[in-house]
């Protein structure tokens, strides 16, 4: 009855959480710089807009024709809810197809497809409830190209990487995918590289075979990386930049950790242990199932812990580094993203290894229930939190817009904005000079200027 009540709950879960995405995104908006690219995309074009992007700004050539490209429908109405949806849903294509791969290749028996979308689903749950900046990673839409399609795309390559196929249809997903995400996060890039290397030359010293796919992988990643890193973009937006050196980022990195520790600390460490839990009783499931041979072994464990430190040191000292000492608010999308793989392969792995246990299955039904409850009550309250703030950004792009029809030239104060909730914030600042105020006139293509009120 447990296995079976367990599964039902994860099950309710994972929807309850498509639901919450669903009505988040629906009430999503652009944020005020998010105005400059829907600008640059109608002024200049997808192709000559990334261009432009990476000649002047940005290097990170690949996510910014996706962008722009996307952005061709940027001006339309419900733009924003149909690239969340369309969004999630790569996102859990992806995340299936890695799984269905990984567990047709390391288990005995083939898991039904079911139980695989089920765990797919709790697997983004799980990242999204871990992230504490969601408004940065999962929302922004500025960001999302850079950081959350990066993810999605590093999901995939792994998938075509693990996978039995061979043929040019996988090497082009292969290329596709590693030449994303090393031209979308130089942070992520840089770790990955180091991980991918690394596995690869020990299987070089201990003489095992492993596939060509590998360093064809590794080749699109650097290559896609060195194009993004030589952009003359980077070198303009480092003038705008505070002066890097490694002691400043190295005190940052610090920073950053006890920045989330201490603000985060108490709610990371509650819904992790429900998260643990949960996947414990996953790998309950499979070893009750499917009788997979393991037992704990202490190498895999330390191993495992390492590669997350690793990475999420590497991750976030670049990004302080690079950034000139600037709060790495979305780079770090990747460490929570390395953490929720450490919660859910460390709690299935234990799961396999101890296998049903009464008293696991009990607590790994109440995580469950008690995980439920939460995305009811996250539903619950940013609905309204969310509704309210899109209603006010909608009245104000209103009013922006009857002012310009007007011909209006003086400078218009406007009312601040309420709480976005998980939402990035569209607000601008009081200075009528500041950068966000001149992006929002500019993507509306405004002649007078716009402060809100102090």
């Amino acid at each position: 009855m447990q296995p079976r009540l367990f599964r039902t709950l994860i099950f309710i879960a994972g929807i309850m959480f498509i639901l919450l995405w669903l009505v988040l995104h629906f009430f999503n908006r652009f944020a005020a710089d998010d105005y400059q690219l829907l600008y640059e995309r109608f002024h200049y074009g997808a192709l000559n807009a990334t261009l432009h992007q990476y000649f002047s700004w940005c290097g990170r050539w690949l996510p910014l024709g996706f962008m722009f490209t996307m952005l061709s429908l940027g001006k339309w109405g419900g733009f924003l809810f149909v690239y969340g949806i369309f969004t999630i849903l790569i996102f859990l294509l992806a995340t299936y197809r890695f799984a269905r791969v990984a567990t047709n290749r390391y288990l005995p028996q083939r898991i039904p497809g079911s139980v695989v979308l089920t765990f797919s689903i709790f697997f983004i749950l799980t990242f999204f409830s871990l992230t504490p900046q969601k408004n940065e990673v999962w929302f922004w839409y500025n960001s999302t190209s850079m950081y959350q399609w990066n993810i999605i795309m590093l999901i995939f390559g792994m998938s075509f990487l693990i996978g039995e196929e061979k043929g040019p249809f996988e090497l082009f997903f292969i290329a596709l995918s590693f030449m994303y995400v090393g031209a979308a996060s130089e942070p992520f890039a840089i770790a990955l590289i180091g991980v991918m290397m690394g596995f690869t030359a020990w299987h070089k010293i201990k003489n095992d075979t492993f596939s060509l796919k590998n360093l064809f992988a590794i080749g699109a990643l650097v290559f896609a990386f060195i194009l993004s890193i030589i952009a003359e973009g980077n070198s303009i937006r480092a003038n705008y930049l505070p002066p890097a050196s490694g002691r400043v980022a190295m005190i940052n990195t610090i920073k950053t950790f006890y920045n989330i520790i201490h603000y985060h600390g108490i709610n990371m460490a509650g819904l992790s242990a429900l998260f643990f839990m949960c996947w414990l009783g996953f790998g309950m499931y499979l070893s009750n199932t499917y009788r997979p041979v393991t037992r704990i072994a202490p190498r895999f464990l330390i191993v495992k812990t390492f590669l997350f430190i690793s990475v999420s040191l590497v991750v976030v000292f670049v990004s302080t580094y690079t950034l000139g000492g600037v709060s790495p608010q979305r780079v770090l999308g990747a460490v929570f993203f390395s953490y929720a793989i450490f919660i859910a392969v460390g709690g299935t792995y234990f799961g396999v290894a101890l296998g049903p246990k009464k008293i696991a299955w009990t607590l790994a039904t109440v995580s469950a229930g008690l995980i439920l409850v939460y995305n009811g009550y996250l539903l619950f309250r940013h609905t309204a939190i969310e509704s309210k703030y899109a209603n006010a950004v909608d009245v104000r792009l209103e009013l922006l817009r009857q002012y310009k029809e007007e011909g209006n030239e003086r400078t218009i104060y406007l009312a601040p904005l309420p709480d976005p909730g998980f939402l990035h914030s569209a607000e601008i600042k009081a200075d009528t000079g500041a950068v966000l105020n001149q992006q929002l006139k500019a993507g509306l293509q405004l002649d007078f200027e716009v402060a809100v009120k102090k």
